[in-house]
């Protein structure tokens, strides 16, 4: 019983009290703990949904990121550059024009602006900039549109190296993850170093070094405060802040990063205003020396392509050193230029450019004016148009020169020559290629005729005059006024035109085998065709020495004498018989071997070649070098057969390099990237050779290169070992016998042109005048010149090697060895000098004789006459037995 019972009188069960109590207060409390454990469980549930799509979102976003290892090795697409024979940068290649430069050669101003106008906490943030990101949001949001980013120089080599550069939400969140991943791994200054040599600039720069050079000229070493200022401005938008483009925008902005690293305090108020006001100096972004010798890089560039991969040659950096001469290549030029404009002008005049009516007139005056980048100066050629003719005179307007207030009208007269042979009253020698038809004597001339005219020197003639009438009393020309071009009411003109007809010439270092000078044509721009290499034309005469070298070798000597009367000879691939004649015709009886070169005799030639036989010429011709086919006939004798330029200028070679053929070089190294040398190419050392000092270690070098001391260790290291190809006293007399071409022969012109005595050489003309040749050596040189047209049209009468080539070849050469000393071809110990009658090859019996040379032992005995078969090749000396 319960022994407590309630008001009511009702005994007391403590177990049902206890279960009441229970009910009533969870009844009480059920309301708020429902609350607060649904809420706790929600605040659980989305944390660990929040933990959960984190994770999730961070797995998604890592997933397959790019690894940062790739930074570590960076090793991006470089410029490669090519360099003259002095060093001079002479063109590049590069899919992107870029320069990789050491953080610590990049001079701190330079850094600086770019951290002050690009991510101005870049030293201290961690990747990401939370600060830059605040206060891009609130400009945004306050604009309504995206007007500043928030991206750090760490996120933006992130994005350049390992992300793409599309726009998305995801892109930003993977480049933020990269750029933090980043910082743990690099240096502040290593990923400067990246951001700095990767990012593009404008002006087809990448990175800062290129940038420096194609706007200011030069390397990112030497730059000043305003120049860096204005680069680092260009990063955020190149096309836009470009100086070469938009000038005043690039100011503006250079004015802006200026004010960035003064606020950042890299910079003092006084360096800040120097730099605000001082004068920006552009470079130029045209480098002469790219279009001077544009048909040499051009071949250089093929062969580095074949040899090491498209890469390697546009991505790769590498250094090409090259043989070539940028100031003779120029000098070639201009020879070439001039002499094939005077070949042209012999060949008639074409007619106007195009003739225009009045509206046409005005329209191509404000052309020239606006083209106009400096004033005209004389020797200039131009193009005018002709407003006005009288009985003396053509009235020449070439539009205007303005700079400023300055506006200086050109006009010009061309003087009226009335000859009927002045050149332009000759009609073209290709009627196809004529603009205007008119009868010989003619003036082919009207108002409205665009043409090309050249602007004369007044002085040139005047101090001529002023020397005559005043040279005694005033030989320094101290009282002569000079005439200005802007003291001219008229400008002195004579009509000009663009030449039709091509050339290419060639000039080689005859020691070394250094290719100095290769012009393919006459403008490289026109056509990328190198006819010094690529073509090949028929030699002529040019191609007899191969012949008479051969007979040499063969026991022929410069006394023989041979026939020159009528021939028949029966080709056997036809059954047609061949009547060879001379270049002029006629015949001349019994000459000697000398005066049948020296003139160039054809009958004699192909004699000759009947005694020593077509393959043993064909086989003299590849000792030679040439590599061509060559035909099989005698008409060989005569350079029936398309060889090189290039062919020839390494045969001709051999003679003033005593008998060795020194291959042709037009790359001395080619270094990578990394300093690794490719290949490089020395002098040759010549064994049994004793006249040059320097290899006097192997002068006595015996033909067993294991007999010599050093010979293997130079064979390692890449240096040729070169052996004659003919005999010494073979390449001796034939330099001799060319210099007798130039002395007595059918280069004369040459001793008026070039003045000196020690030079040698063999024109070469093809049937029709259709090639005209003159290769030639001095002691130091060999250079070759070649001129036609390229689809092989005749160049006229009277235009043979010594007329159309040789003054080319002449005017070059003067130039070339100019400032060099007269020297003799060295004097060989395989020949001797003895009397003889010129007439009939005999010993002379008196002093009237004229000297001749002859291989040690060969030559005729006294009062004997030469041999008409050529002499005994039993002799000392002689090559024959390698073949």
């Amino acid at each position: 019983m319960n022994p407590h019972p309630d008001r009511r009188g009702n005994e007391k069960n403590p177990f049902r009290e206890a279960r009441t109590r229970s009910a009533r207060k969870a009844r009480t409390g059920s309301i708020f703990g429902s609350v607060a454990r649904f809420c706790l469980l929600v605040v659980l549930g989305c944390a660990a949904c929040g933990a959960g799509g984190m994770a999730q979102g961070y797995l998604f976003f890592t997933h397959n990121l790019p690894s940062i290892e790739k930074l570590k090795r960076y090793e991006p697409p470089i410029v490669t550059e090519f360099y003259s024979g002095d060093g001079k940068l002479m063109i590049d290649f590069a899919t992107e024009r870029r320069y990789v430069v050491p953080i610590d050669e990049i001079p701190k101003m330079l850094q600086n602006s770019f951290v002050a106008a690009e991510d101005q906490n870049f030293w201290h943030h961690q990747g990401v900039d939370k600060e830059a990101i605040i206060r891009a949001v609130v400009q945004n949001f306050t604009h309504g549109k995206i007007v500043v980013g928030a991206s750090t120089i760490t996120q933006q080599v992130a994005k350049t190296f390992l992300l793409t550069p599309e726009r998305t939400f995801s892109r930003k969140i993977k480049e933020a993850i990269l750029s933090i991943r980043i910082e743990k791994t690099l240096d502040k200054k290593q990923i400067l170093y990246l951001y700095l040599n990767q990012i593009y600039l404008g002006n087809s720069a990448y990175g800062v070094e290129a940038a420096a050079k194609a706007y200011f000229g030069k390397s990112v070493r030497d730059m000043t405060l305003a120049e860096c200022a204005m680069m680092g401005g260009l990063a955020k938008a190149p096309s836009a802040h470009n100086p070469k483009k938009n000038l005043k925008r690039a100011l503006e902005r250079r004015s802006y990063v200026l004010g960035r690293m003064l606020k950042d305090g890299y910079i003092t108020q006084e360096q800040h205003d120097q730099a605000a006001n001082a004068e920006l100096k552009l470079a130029s972004s045209e480098n002469s020396n790219d279009k001077t010798a544009a048909d040499f890089t051009e071949h250089v560039r093929r062969y580095v392509e074949k040899t090491y991969g498209s890469d390697l040659l546009y991505k790769g950096g590498l250094k090409v050193y090259t043989t070539v001469d940028v100031h003779l290549t120029e000098e070639a030029q201009r020879a070439m230029r001039e002499g094939l404009r005077d070949l042209d002008k012999r060949q008639g005049y074409r007619g106007p450019i195009q003739t225009l009516n009045v509206q046409g007139v005005r329209q191509f005056l404000e052309a020239k004016t606006r083209s106009r980048e400096r004033p005209l100066k004389f020797g200039d050629t131009t193009e005018g148009v002709i407003t006005q003719i009288d009985d003396r005179h053509i009235y020449v307007r070439m539009g205007s020169y303005i700079k400023g207030d300055l506006t200086r009208e050109y006009v010009g007269k061309i003087l009226i020559d009335p000859s009927p042979k002045w050149w332009v009253r000759k009609p073209y020698i290709r009627p196809e290629l004529r603009t205007r038809n008119f009868s010989e004597g003619d003036l082919p001339f009207q108002v409205g005729d665009e043409i090309l005219v050249q602007v004369m020197d007044p002085n040139i003639r005047r101090r001529e005059l002023y020397l005559k009438k005043y040279g005694q009393s005033d030989p320094q020309m101290k009282n002569y006024k000079y005439l200005a071009e802007d003291s001219l009411d008229y400008f002195p003109l004579v009509p000009e035109q663009e030449p039709k007809v091509e050339a290419a010439l060639m000039l080689r270092e005859n020691r070394t085998g250094y290719v100095r000078v290769l012009l393919g044509g006459r403008s490289f721009e026109e056509a990328k065709y190198n006819r010094a290499i690529q073509a090949r034309r028929q030699p002529g005469s040019s191609f007899k020495p191969v012949i008479y070298a051969a007979a040499l070798n063969k026991g022929f000597t410069c006394a023989d004498t041979i026939s020159d009367s009528p021939l028949a000879l029966t080709i056997s691939e036809t059954g047609e018989v061949w009547r060879p004649k001379n270049y002029r015709g006629g015949f001349e009886g019994t000459v000697t071997f000398r005066k049948s070169i020296v003139k160039s005799l054809n009958i004699p030639t192909i004699r000759i070649l009947q005694q020593i036989g077509i393959e043993h010429a064909k086989a003299y011709a590849r000792k030679l070098g040439y590599t061509s086919p060559l035909a099989n006939n005698f008409t060989m004798a005569l350079g029936s057969t398309g060889v090189s330029l290039e062919e020839q200028l390494n045969a001709y070679s051999v003679f003033p390099n005593k008998g060795y053929l020194i291959p042709g070089v037009y790359i001395k190294k080619i270094v990578d990237r990394h300093g690794k040398i490719l290949e490089e190419h020395f002098p040759p050392v010549l064994l049994e050779d004793s006249d040059y000092p320097e290899q006097p270690q192997f002068q006595q070098a015996s033909h067993d290169p294991s007999q010599s001391t050093g010979i293997h260790d130079l064979a390692d290291r890449g240096v040729p070992i070169l052996r004659r190809q003919i005999d010494e006293g073979t390449a001796y007399i034939m330099t001799d016998l060319l210099q007798d071409v130039v002395q007595n022969g059918t280069a004369t012109v040459l001793k008026k042109i070039v003045g000196r005595p020690d030079i040698a050489g063999k024109t070469g003309t093809t049937n029709e005048n259709v090639d005209a040749w003159f290769m030639g050596f001095s002691p130091s040189y060999t250079c070759g010149v070649w001129v036609g047209f390229d689809d092989e049209y005749t160049l006229g009468e009277g235009e043979t090697g010594g007329k159309a080539a040789a003054p080319i070849w002449g005017h070059f050469m003067k130039d070339v060895l100019k400032s060099k000393p007269v020297t003799e071809f060295p004097r060989s110990k395989a020949v001797e000098f003895r009397k003889i009658d010129p007439r009939t090859g005999m010993i002379a019996s008196s002093n009237t004789g004229s000297e001749e040379v002859f291989k040690v032992g060969s030559g005729p005995h006294e009062m004997e006459a030469g041999l008409q078969r050529g002499a005994p090749w039993g002799y000392p000396g002689s090559d024959i037995d390698q073949f």
